[in-house]
């Protein structure tokens, strides 16, 4: 991890070798996986699911704002 030059308070963080290595075997072929799904559907089964994803993705977004807000509140106390 090194300080960016540009913003002293952003930190850069550089991956491993052998970090690279398991990008390079496991991440990239489950991206691969990901494009070869996606290509089973049609361009607007593709917006529904992006669509639906986001609408799963913003409620459990605000339920778990709701339970950390309720632990903040009990710590609080």
């Amino acid at each position: 991890m090194e300080v960016n030059p540009a913003n002293r308070r952003e930190k850069i963080i550089s991956l491993t070798e052998t970090g690279k290595q398991y990008a390079r075997e496991l991440v990239l072929p489950l991206f691969q996986s990901e494009e070869e799904a996606a290509a089973q559907f049609t361009e607007q089964e593709m917006t529904e699911v992006i669509r639906m994803q986001e609408k799963f993705a913003d409620a459990l977004a605000k339920r778990m704002e709701e339970k950390v807000s309720i632990v903040h509140n009990l710590s609080a106390s």
